[in-house]
């Protein structure tokens, strides 16, 4: 057996395609994120009031002042968290889950197509009480 056909096997016996999926979406807000923060605000110094923090697979935030955005997955029950963290509470945005191979959120179905236009509306939030 070669090796394409050894990772062919390996794949059909353990892949979930909406693990697959929702680990795919969490990556798309992740980078987008990562290209939001280091390209498109473009900051070079280090400013008290704005962070950006990620661990692979797991979460990302970007806090402004006292507002935190914070996005979280959870392979095990196919979910992305969509949180805002402030000094009055944790309050939840949204949540993003797999159903029968469709991404659905609060709003109805998802599309990776969105990620820029879904993360502007939660990056505003960062600016409300």
């Amino acid at each position: 057996m070669n090796r394409e056909e050894v990772v062919s096997k390996i794949r059909k016996n353990v892949a979930d395609k909406d693990k697959e999926l929702i680990i795919k979406c969490f990556e798309d807000l992740r980078y987008s994120s990562i290209y939001f923060y280091h390209l498109e605000l473009d900051l070079k110094a280090k400013y008290d009031d704005l962070e950006f923090k990620n661990e692979i697979y797991h979460f990302f935030s970007l806090r402004l002042k006292e507002n935190i955005l914070r996005v979280t997955v959870d392979q095990e029950f196919k979910r992305i968290y969509v949180n805002k963290a402030s000094n009055s509470g944790v309050e939840r945005i949204d949540e993003i889950a797999v159903m029968n191979g469709k991404l659905i959120c609060d709003k109805g179905e998802f599309s990776l197509n969105q990620v820029n236009e879904y993360l502007s509306d939660c990056y505003a939030m960062l600016f409300t009480s």
